[in-house]
This record gives C-alpha cells, sequence and structure tokens, in this order.
C-alpha cells in the first residue's frame, strides 16, 4: 500500500462512510485516479464497499456494510456530506461523530469546533431524512474564546 492509499483508507476512516465523491472532495482528489485505487484497496481488503441498488453509487467503509439499511446510510452520507464540506472551507477544527460524543441531553449526529473570525464555535450537527417532527429539532451553539 502506497501513501496515497494510506491517505484513501484514513480518509474514509475519518468519514465513517463514504462514496467515491465524497473522497475526491474530502482529498482534493481527482475522481478517476480513484476510481482506479478503490477497487485495489477493497480486494486487498483495507475498505468495504456495498450498493443497495445498480443505479447508486458505491459506498466505502473501513467496517464491514452487509448488514446496514439503505435509509441508515441514506442519513450517514448526509452526515458525510456535511463533515466534507466542512473540512473544505478550512474553518473546521475538530469533528466528532456517533453515540460515544453524544453530550447530554443533546443525541446529535455529529459534534464539530470551528474557528470563525479569531473565535471557536462549537456546533451540534444533526441530519434528518424528513423522518423528524421539525419541533423535536433544536439548534444549539456554543461560542467560546480561542484559549
Amino acid at each position: 500500500m502506497n501513501i496515497g492509499d494510506e491517505k484513501i483508507v484514513q480518509a474514509t476512516h475519518i468519514l465513517e462512510l463514504c462514496t467515491i465523491d465524497d473522497l475526491a472532495e474530502y482529498l482534493c482528489r481527482n475522481k478517476k485516479s480513484l476510481e482506479r485505487r478503490l477497487p485495489k484497496l477493497v480486494s486487498a481488503k483495507q475498505l468495504y464497499r456495498n450498493r443497495w441498488a445498480s443505479t447508486e453509487p458505491f459506498v466505502y467503509s473501513v467496517k464491514d456494510l452487509s448488514r446496514r439499511s439503505p435509509f441508515t446510510i441514506s442519513h450517514e452520507l448526509m452526515i458525510t456530506a456535511v463533515h466534507t464540506s466542512l473540512h473544505r472551507t478550512g474553518l473546521l477544527m475538530d469533528w466528532r461523530q456517533g453515540k460515544d460524543h453524544w453530550r447530554d441531553p443533546v443525541h446529535q449526529d455529529a459534534f464539530c469546533t470551528l474557528q470563525v473570525g479569531g473565535k471557536t464555535m462549537d456546533v451540534f450537527i444533526e441530519t434528518d431524512n424528513g423522518t423528524m417532527n421539525g419541533k423535536d429539532m433544536d439548534v444549539c451553539y456554543y461560542e467560546s474564546e480561542p484559549g
């Protein structure tokens, strides 16, 4: 495995679940080069991939995807899109995703810290596939001085 492959595996681990488009954006890499490398990494068992319909893109992860539902995959890809977009802004200082990072009473999809105008901003991220009642979705943020 070369350095480029290591970066692909590392980015896939960070994003948790991603498509080739997500990886291309996150890594600032040419999609064609990823199309050549990803099948080799899957064959080498460095990555897992799956797709739930022939019209859907392959989804990549460092974890087995065979037992994941299309609904869960769709939701997690929305989280990945937010993560990738914030990463590309250069403002993202920290990203934490999953139940291990819940801050009671908030059960957010992700938590991140952004550097904005000399200040840091902690942000709870919640994505929705249209299943939540709008009243149940709260936006929470905390600002703190860098320090």
